[in-house]
């Protein structure tokens, strides 16, 4: 169940970078358990109804690591 994957990703994380890699739920039980986030920003309007989760009020905007016509990929960090 949740609590075992949870588990997994906790000694995964000890050992390694882990990168998930969703669909939004995956995201959503997810995201407690990140540090850091590394988001690819998508720059056009695509109809949807799965979206990645609310994480700005837990993460702060670290540096923008590439920015062009298509795309962004940014880097966040947990708050405090």
């Amino acid at each position: 169940g949740r609590a075992r994957r949870e588990r997994a990703a906790h000694e995964l994380a000890d050992e390694r970078q882990v990168f998930i890699c969703g669909g939004a739920q995956i995201y959503a039980q997810a995201l407690p358990l990140c540090e850091e986030l590394f988001l690819t920003l998508v720059k056009r309007e695509v109809t949807g109804d799965a979206f990645f989760p609310p994480f700005e009020d837990r993460f702060e905007l670290v540096e923008e690591l590439r920015d062009t016509p298509e795309f962004k990929i940014l880097h966040y960090r947990r708050r405090g």
